[in-house]
């Protein structure tokens, strides 16, 4: 329908174009006839209106004399302009968003909390219920360990007692209860193992005896035990295990 009304108004505006050219061509007309009707008939010494207009004419040759010159208007050609029409397209249909979002609540700021530095906590082991450890190694009667040379007519339990930088930790005891005899007993000192070496001397002849289970433990000199209580099972009859060699390491200091 756009298209069409396009088209009808194209029409009208050609239609007047028209319409004034006609007008125009019919005013020229007119004043050439007006210019030619009052022109003298004979030459005059004031010099003639120049001519605007120029039209070539014929003038058909009459026979016969020609008492006056007859003039023939020829009318101008009719200039005839062709408009050539420029589209323009114009969208028909308008997007117009329906929904228009619109905020309904202000966010207000919140106050951001200041950060509070965390201490890291320095690392403290746990204590041990007791300051030193234990450990035993059945080894054979060697002088060069225990300073004796009586090889397999031999049984003991001997050892050291160690700090924690593996020195030799000195003023310590250590106590043995148990065995067949149900004895009760403290290390003495033995230097050959080293100037912490105990040793409780058990059999001069350990063939054919039978084992016997003890239990041993570390206590400082004023009696405060200072390890575990541990069982520990003496093995006779073998020249390479009548050594029951126990070494006690030190953990951590002592509490106060």
């Amino acid at each position: 329908m756009t298209r069409k009304s396009s088209a009808q108004g194209t029409g009208l505006l050609y239609n007047l174009i028209t319409a004034v050219l006609l007008v125009l061509t019919g005013l020229v007309a007119c004043g050439v006839i007006a210019t030619l009707a009052n022109r003298p008939g004979t030459p005059s010494s004031v010099a003639a209106e120049p001519t605007l207009f120029t039209f070539p004419s014929e003038t058909p040759t009459l026979p016969g004399p020609t008492p006056n010159a007859t003039w023939t208007v020829t009318p101008s050609p009719t200039v005839t302009m062709t408009l050539t029409p420029t589209l323009t397209l114009t969208p028909t249909v308008t997007s117009t968003p329906t929904n228009t979002s619109t905020a309904t609540e202000t966010m207000t700021p919140t106050n951001t909390p200041t950060i509070t530095p965390t201490f890291t906590a320095t690392f403290t082991p746990t204590r041990s219920p007791h300051d030193f450890s234990y450990a035993v190694e059945y080894k054979p009667n060697n002088k060069s360990t225990t300073g004796n040379s009586a090889g397999c007519q031999w049984l003991a339990i001997g050892g050291v007692v160690l700090n924690m930088s593996n020195g030799h930790q000195t003023g310590m005891r250590v106590r043995l209860t148990g065995g067949l005899a149900n004895v009760d007993l403290v290390a003495k000192s033995v230097t050959a193992y080293g100037s912490s070496g105990w040793e409780f001397y058990l059999n001069a002849n350990p063939s054919g005896t039978s084992a016997e289970t003890f239990t041993i433990w570390l206590e400082y000199s004023d009696g405060t035990q200072a390890s575990n209580k541990h069982s520990i099972t003496t093995k006779p009859n073998n020249c390479n295990t009548n050594l029951a060699y126990v070494t006690f390491k030190q953990l951590q200091a002592r509490s106060q």
